[in-house]
């Protein structure tokens, strides 16, 4: 996703130098920043409607 804060904070970064690792357990004594993503607490379905879209979106909590 172009333009969003978080790639924005990534491309920062590796400016600086920053070695970023994604998809990987380290020890917390290895490195000097750990940072994780939210954690999903919805479910989103799709499914066929009559809507402009063809589709729409429901929420689930």
């Amino acid at each position: 996703m172009s333009g969003t804060l978080d790639q924005g904070l990534k491309e920062q970064a590796l400016s600086c130098g920053v070695e970023i690792q994604f998809n990987r357990k380290m020890d917390e004594h290895e490195v000097d920043l750990v940072a994780t993503g939210p954690v999903s607490d919805k479910i989103s379905l799709r499914w066929p409607e009559a809507s402009p879209s063809g589709h729409r979106v429901r929420r689930l909590t």
